[in-house]
């Protein structure tokens, strides 16, 4: 899946569950597989997210209001999901808490649990880095800029094959939210991509691996990829759970469930517009002397948010550099402009680019620890490298060299870059796999 990227880090989880049972060890061992640090202390500062444990064996039934209240209760500055079992989408806690707070069913894989993780903790990330630079914006003079999103209605997609069942449950999701029908795969990707509906919702018939396959290719989907997914089973057991939740699929409701159906519809939209305003915002908040957005910042922007980042940012950062030794004597100021573009255009809107010398190219990389920070800068380099420059007829080539360092709040932004550029090999290194 294109959407959460993986985390260039470990991600901490803060778990409460209010039995010590089988159950919290079958959570820990679902998260520490895929490289997730879980701790028992729900107020630590320290941790990425919060996990309350809702299913039955880690919880009374009795209780779950309780639970939910005391969640709520804790001060805290990480978001917060709550577990659930698959078929709790139904009682009425769970039901009226799905419509404000993320709740993610538990399945074997725990494919949901992993990416909802991943989504929040990448939302996290963006939302502080977007607060750092509109505050070095603003220190600067230059003013915040205007992220403007798309328009998305808020409508969601139906699509099922015509029969009488179909026609009912549109109509009850219909009396609920604004609902559109669609017949076919090929229109369902034309309403989709055309902006149409923020969400769609999959009447499971006798067509279920054509709509499973359908939702693989949503989640590959450069734009659609993070749209809300639910699947209507006619009777909805942990098995349909554990399949959809497989391929990509939000949730698995019953058709008698319109309310909740349209509940997680809207949440999950409001997510994902949050989340293309955020990318938005990175975006147009890389700018020049001047104020006005470019691939690559200005190198005294560039200071001034490490300056903001040693008193805002909360989580790790990485400092990479890259210089290129061009191939032969020729003159390559236009091929280094060029090659700087596609670094540029290679990072993710979360890192920043600047160019304080002709062949030296500094990268910010918010959230990521050395291991990745490096795998990263190499694959930069080999971007570079694996390209040729400037003229058709006479193409220049670089080499590359890269050099990591990993900071952290507090760290003063001169000596950082000071520090790396010592450590900057002078020599292309190979980057060969």
């Amino acid at each position: 899946m294109k959407y959460p990227p993986a985390p260039r880090r470990c991600i901490t989880i803060a778990h409460m569950a209010l039995k010590t049972t089988k159950s919290r060890a079958s959570l820990k061992a679902a998260l520490t597989d895929h490289g997730m640090a879980v701790v028992d202390d729900l107020a630590t500062e320290t941790a990425d997210i919060a996990i309350v444990d809702l299913r039955p064996e880690a919880i009374s039934p009795r209780t779950i209001e309780q639970a939910i209240q005391s969640a709520w209760q804790q001060p805290r500055a990480h978001p917060t999901l709550f577990l659930v079992a698959p078929e709790a989408f139904r009682t009425p806690p769970i039901a009226r808490l799905a419509k404000t707070d993320r709740v993610v069913p538990f399945t074997t894989p725990a494919r949901p649990l992993l990416t909802a993780v991943r989504q929040l903790v990448h939302d996290a990330a963006r939302a502080e880095e977007a607060a750092l630079r509109l505050s070095a914006l603003s220190s600067l003079g230059l003013g915040a800029q205007t992220a403007d999103t798309a328009f998305t209605p808020d409508t969601t997609l139906f699509l099922a094959d015509p029969a009488p069942e179909a026609l009912e449950a549109f109509g009850a999701l219909a009396a609920h939210k604004s609902t559109r029908a669609a017949l076919s795969r090929a229109q369902t990707l034309h309403a989709l991509e055309m902006g149409q509906a923020d969400a769609l919702v999959l009447m499971v018939q006798k067509n279920r691996r054509s709509l499973a396959g359908l939702v693989r290719l949503l989640r590959r989907h450069t734009d659609l990829s993070s749209l809300p997914i639910i699947a209507l089973e006619k009777k909805p057991t942990s098995r349909h759970s554990t399949y959809w939740a497989s391929v990509g699929a939000d949730a698995v409701l019953s058709p008698q469930d319109p309310m909740m159906v349209a509940a997680l519809c809207r949440r999950g939209a409001r997510a994902r517009a949050a989340g293309q305003s955020l990318d938005t915002l990175l975006k147009q908040s890389v700018v020049t002397d001047l104020g006005e957005v470019s691939r690559l910042a200005s190198t005294r922007y560039f200071e001034t948010c490490l300056a903001h980042r040693r008193e805002l940012a909360k989580g790790p950062f990485a400092l990479g550099a890259i210089r290129l030794h061009p191939d032969g004597n020729a003159n390559h100021q236009a091929a280094l402009s060029e090659a700087g573009v596609y670094i540029a255009m290679a990072t993710r809107t979360l890192d920043m680019v600047t160019r304080p010398a002709p062949d030296l190219f500094l990268i910010a990389l918010p959230n990521t620890d050395k291991v990745s920070a490096e795998a990263s800068m190499r694959t930069y380099a080999r971007l570079v490298q694996d390209l040729k420059f400037g003229d058709i007829d006479h193409p220049i080539t670089f080499d590359a060299s890269t050099h990591v360092l990993v900071g952290s709040p507090g760290d003063d932004p001169a000596t950082l870059i000071t520090t790396l550029l010592a450590d900057l090999p002078q020599e292309p290194a190979s980057f060969m796999d």
